[in-house]
């Protein structure tokens, strides 16, 4: 399996959090909490993005399933 592949354009967006939609960051915020009025503020054009976490390159991310 493929890893995903960052979007070139989060490079801008490190430590922060970001809504993806289409590709394109939408709107970004200091935290998740922070990001979700930002979203609110969208309307329709927020629904259906993507929340992420955009980490430095040399913070260190693990994430588990279970």
């Amino acid at each position: 399996m493929e890893p995903e592949r960052r979007l070139p354009d989060l490079d801008r967006w490190e430590g922060l959090w970001v809504a993806v939609k289409d590709g394109q960051v939408i709107a970004a915020a200091p935290t998740s909490r922070e990001l979700v009025p930002e979203l609110h503020k969208l309307g329709e054009r927020g629904r259906g993005a993507v929340a992420q976490y955009v980490p430095y390159p040399s913070d260190k991310i693990i994430i588990g399933v279970g």
